[in-house]
């Protein structure tokens, strides 16, 4: 009896592990998707899963967890105390939220990613692709009613969003499944045909996105995977095959009709003719750069305190206004003043002053942490790891629950396994 009340025991926690860990990989694996709006891009469901698994392993005493999750936790003790004490009440919170989802979220992934199962990826990306095509095909809203909001951009040759807000965000999600596919090949969870397939699709969905960001990261991200290849002296079949891949999608996009008046084609062409004007061409790129570029610069204007949490739009127009020159051209371009800054980085460096660098820095810890410890994975690991991060610079927020996923998957890698099955790719 004792021992069949062990087993029962046994299968009851299998089932508990499986369902949380597939259950938050699905959970932020569609970061948009609500039945309740809330006023937020990002919605909160990965969030509260990723709280409820905090709950279940603070009763079971299972807290241990790597120095870069501590910092994290820190962090984002601080900043309730700044919240409390100089911020915005709405946008604050919505930043609060964005700094709870980082340490949370990578809590919970560093604690179940082992229970996550290719087959729930594969079905993920199947869906994210079924969108794609219905919209591309037949309605550029389907699926609308789902999102807090829609950004269609097929007004100047923009592609269709899929399950995101907006086409590039639908790019970047699709950028961020080629990862986690190298890291599930690398560690022999699926086979090279489906490897190579899902590579495809999700190849395919940035292609109809449209999106320049999606181009430029793509390029990078193959960019970065030749250079790993080239420092483990592996095949230089591999990096033919990605270098001939980058080249046919410039070729394609800046010499076919079709494709030359698309945004993506727009951008590489006054990239190659006139790139001193690249930023002055272009107004999301314009108002990008600025959302990057401010908030370092206002560690001068707030003595390296920051200016509180939801602030953005009370001291951003004064920033410009007292830096003038090249960043008052830009903002005469585009600038927009809203609640959020496009930038994922420079959020917390805005509001929390120089302890928000912390957040970058600790994001770069944790990918040194998995370098230097799981040497078998360097060819994911390092162009994953920089690829997201300079992601996360652009118009992506921390509270992109992905993000917080792929930190937690890394220390998975670095703290809890020693030796990891790796292929060649």
């Amino acid at each position: 009896m004792y021992a069949m009340n062990n087993v029962k025991e046994e299968l009851k926690n299998n089932y508990l592990n499986l369902f949380l860990g597939n259950g938050l990989f699905v959970l932020s694996a569609f970061p948009y998707i609500s039945f309740y709006h809330l006023p937020s891009d990002t919605q909160p469901l990965a969030l509260f899963f990723a709280i409820m698994i905090f709950t279940i392993y603070v009763k079971k005493k299972n807290t241990t967890m790597p120095v870069q999750l501590w910092l994290l936790l820190l962090l984002f003790l601080y900043a309730i105390l700044v919240f409390f004490v100089k911020s915005d009440f709405f946008f604050g919170l919505r930043s609060l939220a964005g700094y709870a989802s980082i340490f949370l979220i990578a809590f919970a992934s560093y604690k179940t990613y082992k229970y996550l199962d290719f087959r729930i990826f594969s079905y993920i990306i199947y869906i994210w692709l079924i969108f794609g095509l219905i919209q591309l095909v037949y309605d550029r809203t389907f699926g609308d009613f789902l999102l807090p909001r829609l950004v269609s951009t097929a007004w100047r040759g923009g592609g269709v969003n899929s399950l995101a807000v907006e086409p590039s965000i639908y790019a970047i999600i699709c950028l961020f499944f080629l990862i986690f596919n190298d890291f599930f090949y690398q560690n022999g969870k699926c086979k090279r045909k489906e490897y190579i397939f899902l590579n495809i699709i999700l190849i395919f969905q940035i292609f109809i996105s449209y999106s320049g960001t999606g181009f430029i990261f793509m390029a990078i991200y193959f960019a970065l995977k030749v250079v790993t290849e080239l420092l483990k002296n592996r095949t230089y079949s591999y990096i033919i095959y990605y270098c001939i891949g980058i080249i046919i999608i410039v070729i394609v996009m800046t010499n076919v009709s079709y494709f030359m008046e698309t945004r993506p084609g727009i951008l590489l062409s006054i990239l190659f003719h006139d790139p001193l004007t690249f930023f002055f061409n272009d107004r999301s790129l314009a108002d990008r750069l600025l959302h990057i570029v401010l908030p370092f610069i206002s560690l001068f204007y707030s003595k390296g305190l920051g200016f509180g949490l939801g602030t953005w739009e009370r001291y951003s127009g004064y920033l410009i206004e007292s830096m003038g020159g090249v960043f008052a051209a830009l903002a005469e371009i585009e600038f927009s003043r809203g609640g959020r800054i496009m930038s994922g980085w420079g959020t917390p460096v805005f509001e929390l002053g120089i302890i928000g660098i912390l957040y970058p820095l600790c994001f770069l810890s944790i990918v040194a942490k998995g370098l230097k410890i799981n040497r078998k994975l360097f060819t994911a690991i390092l162009p994953g790891g920089i690829t997201i991060f300079l992601i996360i610079i652009n118009a992506v927020p921390i509270a992109f629950p992905l993000l917080g996923y792929f930190s937690g998957m890394i220390l998975y890698y670095a703290c809890e396994t020693k030796e990891v099955y790796v292929r060649s790719l």
